[in-house]
């Protein structure tokens, strides 16, 4: 009866040991290009270049950090990690395989930067002080307008032309220094005005850019309010600023 039994377990073990095997899910290999070249850029100056066309993508002057926000969707101010990812600039052609959607570029771009510069990475929750920006108690003076999301100088003031709240709220997080969330609702692009001066930007007039922006808020309807909100950041651990060979 014993040995019986010792068989019976041991066919059940090699049967369980069987179907793992043949029910285990295979990987699926990390989406990457076709081909790509990562070179540090030899180009100065501000600002970089970016274009994604057909099967191509390129990056000229770009940071790591500005390639994280398109790999990652997140913005700037969710991004951590050691200085020179702000400031190390690259150059970047890549082809994607024929008929890829859109929507893997990010994913290929995750894997590029683990494979060319080492990067090391983790998400975490933290609780960072943002404004959110909500309808005011006063009318809403926002046009509808067709969107081409554009702020021009008029006069030295803001004038909005065809700007959605997404856009506009990227605006407000660059002229304040503080994640902006938007939490109005509004679905539409408008056309409005904000009397707020460019000479008002940056850390010599950030006193009276911050007051002038809350009191224009309200003009057109809109308010910004302090919070403490919890936000995911991307936190670099690791990596080389030096590109692997292509």
């Amino acid at each position: 009866m014993r040995i019986v039994l010792a068989g019976a377990f041991l066919t059940l073990a090699v049967f369980k040991s069987a179907w793992a095997q043949s029910t285990s899910v295979p990987t699926t290999p990390a989406p990457a290009f076709e081909a790509a070249s990562v070179k540090t850029s030899p180009r100065d100056g501000r600002g970089y270049w970016a274009s994604t066309e057909g099967n191509r993508v390129s990056y000229l002057k770009i940071t790591v950090m500005d390639v994280l926000i398109r790999a990652y969707q997140v913005k700037d101010y969710q991004i951590e990690g050691p200085s020179w990812i702000f400031t190390e600039k690259y150059d970047i052609l890549a082809k994607t395989p024929d008929n890829t959607p859109k929507d893997r570029i990010p994913a290929m771009l995750q894997s590029l930067l683990a494979e060319r510069l080492a990067l090391k990475l983790h998400r975490e929750m933290r609780e960072l002080s943002v404004y959110e920006l909500t309808i005011g108690k006063g009318p809403l003076k926002l046009k509808e307008a067709a969107a081409n999301g554009s702020f021009g100088i008029v006069k030295g003031h803001r004038e909005a032309r065809g700007m959605g709240m997404r856009q506009f709220v990227a605006f407000l997080t660059l002229w304040l220094g503080r994640p902006v969330l938007d939490k109005t609702g509004l679905t539409s692009s408008y056309d409005f005005k904000l009397e707020i001066s460019r000479e008002e930007a940056g850390p010599a007039g950030a006193d009276k850019a911050l007051l002038s922006i809350f009191t224009s808020l309200q003009e057109i309807g809109l308010k910004l309010e302090p919070r403490k909100d919890p936000v995911e950041m991307v936190v670099v651990d690791g990596g080389t600023k030096t590109p692997t060979e292509n």
